[in-house]
Formats: C-alpha cells, sequence, structure tokens
C-alpha cells in the first residue's frame, strides 16, 4: 500500500473532531440523517486510509435567486428545503406562500426565479493515497455513482455523485410559469428520484464496508511493519511533564516526529529527543532534577504533528553548512510524485549548485529517507515526439538506473521512469477499465506504452485476449516485463510498430486509443480492428473545458464517416458516455469518448 499522502494523519484527525457532535461547524449543524452511519463508518472502519470532508443525503428546495445580473454567492434563499421526500401540496403551498408574501425572506420576487430542484447524494472524501481512492471510486460506481471521480493534488480526494438531478423553473418575476397540476407531477418525479437515490446510497454502503475494513486493516499492517530505528528519550515525571516539554522545545531537543508516551507504570512521560540532543549529564542539568535517558526502541518517524515537508526540512537541515542552510531549505520542494520506491521531485526543486557537489550527499541520504524512498529523480516534461518518451532524471543514489516497481489498484507496473512516461493522473480511466466485464472479449490497446491500460484489460476486466500495439522500443520492453510480473502474458500478442499499420483488422469487440492530446491518426485503423459487428472505440483526446459535447459529436460524425468508407454500408456510430478524466491545462480537459459503432 502506499504511503499516505503529507499530512493527511493530521487532517483526518482535525476531521474526526469536526464530524463529532460537540464540535460540528457545518451550517446545518449536524450530518444528514439518510447517511449518518454512512459517514460514521467510513470514518471509523476507514480512519487509517480516509475521512469524510462534506456530505449530502440528497435534497428537494424551493430556491429563490435574483432573475438578471450577476449572481452573489450567499444570497439565494431557500423557500422549502428536505432531505426526504416531499407531497406535492406543500410544494404547491410553498409556492403560494412565496408569491403572496412578495418573495423569499418578504424580499421583491418581482425580480426573482423560483426554482424546484432534486439534487442527488453527493459524498467528498480524502484519501491516503491513490490506491485507496481507486478502490472506493470502484466501489462507487458499481453502486451507480457514474459520475464520480478522483482529484489529484497536495491531497488527493473523490467525489462519489451521479447524474439523477431535476432542475425546474416554477416562477420568474412574480409570475408562476407552470400549473399546480403539473408542479404534482414534477414532485412524483422528485419521489422516483429520491427512491432511486436513496437505493444506491444504500447499495454503496452495503459493498464498501468490508472494502473500508480491509484497507483499514491494511494501512495498520503497513504502520506496524515501518518501524525505524531507536529513539532516544528524556524521561520527566507526569508532574512536571509540561516543563520539560517547553524546555526541550525551546532548546530544539524535542523531536516533534514521534509521540511522546507513558512510561510503564504512568508515573512518567518520555519525551523523543532530536539527534542534536546528547544525553550529557550538562544537558539533563540544564532541564532540571529527576531526568533520566532512555530508549524508546524501534518507533515510526512519521506524525500527525509534523508534515512530511517538516520533517524533509528537518532531517535535511542537520546535514547542511549553517552559512548556507536558510537559501538551501528555501529550495526543497514541497509536493513530489511516488512511483514505487522512487520519488520525483520537481523540475524547479534542488536546482542550486550545491546540490551537484560531492558534499551533498550526506544531505540527498537525508532526502531519501525523510521521504522513505530508496531513489530521488527530477520531473521533465514528456518529450514532444512521436512515442512521449520521459525526459526525467536520477538524482541519487548516483549510478542508480530509474527502474522502479509501481502498485496501483492491485496492478504492478515496472519501467524505467528515465525513459518511460507514466501519468498518475489517469488512475480513474484505469480504475473505470478495470469495472469493465470483458469475459470472452478480444481488445486491441493503440498505443500501449508500458501497459497503462492493456494490464487493467487483463488484470482486473478479464478480457480474453489483447493485441497490444507499442512503437516505443524502451516502452515495449516494459511492456513485456509488466505482462510476465502480473500473470497475464500468455493473453496478449504485442505488436511492435506502428499501430496505423500493424494493428489485427477484424477481430476487435472494442479498441482503445490512449494516446493524447490526439489519436485522430489511427481512428481508421481502429475502425477495421473491430469484428464484422462493430463493437466499442474508446478514444482518448484532449478539448476546450467548454467544447466537450462539440467535440464528441465531432468525433462521432468522423468516425461514422470512417466506417461507412471502411466497407461497413450503413454503419452508425453513437456516443454512449463521456469520461473526464482530469484537467491537462488551464481550460483543458482530457476526455475519453465512448463510440458505440454498429453494422447492420
Amino acid at each position: 500500500m502506499e504511503a499516505a499522502t503529507e499530512g493527511f494523519a493530521a487532517r483526518a484527525a482535525r476531521s474526526a473532531r469536526s464530524v463529532s457532535e460537540e464540535d460540528d461547524r457545518s451550517r446545518k449543524g449536524d450530518v444528514d440523517r439518510p447517511i449518518r452511519d454512512l459517514v460514521a463508518d467510513i470514518n471509523a472502519l476507514g480512519r487509517e486510509t480516509v475521512f469524510t470532508t462534506s456530505s449530502c443525503s440528497g435534497r428537494v428546495s424551493l430556491v429563490a435567486e435574483q432573475t438578471k445580473g450577476k449572481r452573489v454567492k450567499g444570497e439565494a434563499k431557500w423557500i422549502l428545503m428536505s432531505h426526504d421526500p416531499v407531497a406535492g401540496h406543500e410544494v404547491a403551498e410553498a409556492v403560494d406562500s412565496y408569491l403572496q408574501g412578495g418573495g423569499g425572506g418578504g424580499g421583491d420576487c418581482s425580480r426573482e426565479t423560483l426554482t424546484l430542484r432534486f439534487e442527488p447524494f453527493i459524498l467528498a472524501v480524502e484519501c491516503a493515497s491513490v490506491e485507496v481512492a481507486a478502490e472506493i471510486l470502484k466501489v462507487g460506481r458499481e453502486a451507480g455513482f457514474r459520475e464520480s471521480g478522483i482529484q489529484i493534488g497536495k491531497r488527493i480526494t473523490l467525489s462519489i455523485r451521479c447524474s439523477i438531478r431535476l432542475e425546474l423553473p416554477v416562477c420568474r418575476d412574480g409570475v408562476l410559469l407552470v400549473t399546480r397540476e403539473y408542479l404534482g407531477v414534477c414532485c412524483e418525479l422528485c419521489d422516483e428520484k429520491f427512491s432511486e437515490n436513496f437505493a444506491r446510497i444504500e447499495r454503496f454502503h452495503r459493498l464498501l464496508k468490508p472494502k473500508l475494513s480491509k484497507l483499514g486493516c491494511g494501512r495498520r499492517q503497513q504502520r506496524d511493519e515501518a518501524g525505524g530505528a531507536p529513539v532516544m528519550a528524556v524521561s520527566a515525571p507526569r508532574r512536571r511533564a509540561k516543563a520539560v516539554k517547553d524546555a526541550l522545545k525551546a532548546r530544539g531537543w524535542l523531536d516533534q516526529g514521534v509521540r511522546p508516551q507513558p512510561a510503564p507504570g504512568g508515573d512518567r512521560i518520555l519525551f523523543p529527543v532530536t539527534s542534536s540532543f546528547r544525553s550529557s549529564e550538562a544537558n539533563l542539568q540544564a532541564l532540571g532534577e529527576g531526568l533520566e535517558v532512555v530508549s524508546l526502541g524501534g518507533a515510526p518517524k512519521s506524525s500527525p504533528t509534523r508534515s512530511q515537508h517538516e520533517e524533509l526540512r528537518r532531517r535535511v537541515g542537520e546535514m547542511l553548512p549553517v552559512d548556507l542552510a536558510k537559501d538551501l531549505l528555501e529550495d526543497l520542494p514541497r509536493r513530489w510524485e511516488r512511483l514505487g520506491d522512487a520519488v520525483l521531485i520537481p523540475k524547479q526543486a534542488m536546482v542550486r549548485e550545491y546540490w551537484s557537489r560531492p558534499e551533498a550527499i550526506e544531505a540527498w541520504a537525508a532526502v531519501a529517507e525523510a521521504l522513505r524512498c530508496g531513489k530521488v529523480g527530477r520531473q521533465r516534461e514528456v518529450r514532444d515526439n512521436a512515442v512521449r518518451e520521459s525526459a526525467a532524471e536520477v538524482l541519487w543514489p548516483s549510478g542508480a538506473d530509474g527502474w522502479v516497481d509501481h502498485r496501483e489498484n492491485g496492478i504492478i507496473y515496472s519501467f524505467d521512469f528515465t525513459k518511460c512516461m507514466f501519468s498518475s493522473g489517469n488512475v480513474t480511466e484505469k480504475a473505470r477499465i478495470a469495472s469493465f466485464d470483458c469475459s470472452g472479449e478480444v481488445v486491441v490497446d493503440m498505443f500501449a506504452g508500458i501497459g497503462y491500460f492493456t494490464l487493467p484489460y487483463l488484470v482486473k476486466a478479464n478480457a480474453e485476449h489483447l493485441y497490444a500495439c507499442e512503437w516505443n522500443p524502451e516502452a515495449v520492453r516494459a511492456l513485456h516485463r509488466n505482462l510476465g510480473v502480473n500473470g497475464c502474458e500468455d493473453r496478449c500478442t504485442v505488436l511492435e510498430g506502428d499501430c496505423t499499420k500493424n494493428a489485427p483488422v477484424g477481430v476487435a469487440n472494442r479498441v482503445n486509443l490512449g494516446l493524447i492530446p490526439d489519436s485522430s491518426m489511427a481512428w481508421e485503423a481502429a475502425v477495421r480492428s473491430l469484428g464484422p459487428a462493430g463493437g466499442w472505440l474508446h478514444v482518448h483526446t484532449n478539448c476546450g473545458s467548454e467544447e466537450v459535447d462539440e467535440t464528441a459529436e465531432s468525433m462521432r460524425e468522423r468516425v461514422e464517416e470512417l466506417a461507412v468508407q471502411s466497407g461497413r454500408c450503413g454503419a452508425i456510430v453513437d456516443v454512449r458516455h463521456i469520461e473526464r478524466v482530469k484537467s491537462y491545462a488551464p481550460r483543458v480537459l482530457h476526455i475519453v469518448v465512448d463510440l458505440w459503432v454498429r453494422t447492420p
């Protein structure tokens, strides 16, 4: 299981306090009744791996907003709001009261629009790792929350949601727009949506509980196995504990990366100390009488009280020349990407001349120790060539290669990060593929790379056979290795070279085109690869965030043309789904369009 993101444990502890009844700061004051057990189970069973940040069980509402002009957050007026089904006559009475009372809160309804809304269940959680998020995402989508997705940044957040919404303007500028009979019909639709909403919540809760228990046990086992070197501590009488702690902290001797703990018997407190503390009589006397120095044995070095960045600064700072330390510490990264036992820092981090000197080797070792990794590398832009090679480099240890074994969603990806790129941001699409049932299907994966999508199709989706097309020799090397370590080489044929020329013809139930920003050069070959009856095309592309539907429709039209030109007379192509994978750049999205190609 991957290491938790920086500061996760501290945020989880704060969240546990905020969802308690005595410290709930939400607008409503508590968790919605229909999902209290679900939220409680997530925060109890999954406390080592995931915690909730916000939630709504689903609601029906009447909301009054300004008709014209810029709408300001917080100015909307709730005329009616319920987390349970509402009868039609109750909504009609609320509308009448609104019109007769002159608008929301007694205001002027002649400039407002009153809208009836049904909004389904939504749950936001923070996860300790991408692996955890992918596991919960899979459960959410299996339960019917198909719009769910993962956001990866300094924190890994997951939103569980679906699209069973309803929104209907019922009054505008003081005038009723619909009949009361129609309003009653809309309320019946809201009731139906409530029923489906609660059924999906129940299904999600039932599927999630065993998964949470499994993930929590894995995280606790990882924590218990990740012991460190013996830690020295100052033992102080309980009555003097605060004074001793303050004195250690003031002198920079208190190791805030390890929790203080009571000594056996409970009459003394053990305060872990840093390597700068020396257990001399002079130091003990400076702290007062009645103190002892003891060993805590192996102790985990991570703690909710200190972020990993702070731990990095502390460890590296001990290895730097005093006159350079201030500037060099500002050069340390605040974020990084973890690939197997390697950590890749941003391209602009640790670039000062000092870091290339021989005397910096101890500082680099401290970086690796603080980040708990065996290799440190630097990210670079992916090379802008046909095979999208990686330009990352190994920084430490000297002479090491870039090979790593990266585990994600139960699949091992082995590759050289200095030669092959790996996008952690595609985890949601890999998880989506893993949820497919491809039993008995033949799949063609164009631009297969090291097996980003090939492996989920084979290992998780159980494809009968897959043709993997790839033209980068380094990626092909890694692909063969990955097929072996994941035990599926007998169900995969690797075709090295240009997929537009060597992709198989007439065999596939589905074709994956995983190249961005554009894979259109292979669409014709992809259509030829489909079997006589047609099948699925999963087409990756980049597009403007406001141009998703237009891009999908343009793609559909072009693929339909290619299908007819290739001899599929009367072929019909439908857009069945658009998956928003991640933000690629400002106002640019990486999407996947699922096209269903039918040949009469």
